[in-house]
Formats: C-alpha cells, sequence, structure tokens
C-alpha cells in the first residue's frame, strides 16, 4: 500500500553576508554554486542570490541531507518573472528526491531588507 508524504525544508540568510561570500569567492564561487540560469536571471545582485541560496538550503533541508551531501549546483531555481518558482534538480540533487519518492515541488521565496527566506515542499509517494 502507498501513502502520500510531505517533505519541508526552511532557510534564512542574511543578504550582507552573503554579499561578502560572493566578493571573497568570485567567479568560481558564482559558477559552483548557482547555474548560468540562476547567474544570468540574478545578474549579480546579492538579493537574488541569497533568496537562490536560501532555496537550495530549503531543499536539501526538505530532502533530509546537510550541506555538503548535496551539491548546490545540481539544485537550479528557475525564475520567470511573473509565475512562481520551480525547481530542476540534477545529479545528487536528484537521486535524493528519487530516493525519497518525491514528484511535486512547492517553492516559495522572499526577501526583505538584509534578509532572504526560503521555504520548499516536496510530495512524495512512498511503499509502506
Amino acid at each position: 500500500m502507498s501513502r502520500l508524504r510531505v517533505f519541508n525544508g526552511v532557510d534564512i540568510v542574511s543578504i550582507s553576508d552573503m554579499g561578502k561570500l560572493i566578493a571573497a569567492g568570485g567567479a568560481y564561487f558564482l559558477e559552483s554554486t548557482w547555474t548560468a540560469h540562476e547567474r544570468e536571471y540574478s545578474v549579480g545582485r546579492s538579493d537574488r542570490l541569497a533568496t537562490r541560496w536560501a532555496a537550495k538550503e530549503a531543499v536539501i533541508k526538505a530532502l533530509g541531507r546537510g550541506i555538503g551531501s548535496i551539491d548546490p549546483i545540481d539544485i537550479e531555481v528557475r525564475s520567470i518573472e511573473g509565475v512562481a518558482p520551480s525547481l530542476i534538480l540534477r545529479k545528487s540533487a536528484k537521486s535524493a528526491a528519487s530516493l525519497l519518492g518525491i514528484c511535486d515541488w512547492s517553492l516559495s521565496m522572499s526577501h526583505q531588507g538584509d534578509l532572504a527566506i526560503a521555504t520548499a515542499s516536496a510530495l512524495g509517494e512512498t511503499n509502506d
């Protein structure tokens, strides 16, 4: 018999701290953390990059994992102005989601002042 499970994750990030990390890490940090789509959408804005970082962390938490067990570049936040954000999972993230039977995601992101926040919820089907 299968049943549905909900997986949730949340993360909050200091935008100024993320800006410092980006400045210190340079191009290597940007390219190893955010996909080309994410970097293009964010146009170098620390608030947008921090919000996407929070989303990646929220997804990792929803997957029941910790940072380091899933490569952040394997989680892509797809953004189109006026449309709810969506996720594309690759490699380590896709594998972890598959093991949990996750079939759908919902993502919410926001930023205000110096804080960026994201929540990720996933729906999975388990066989018990």
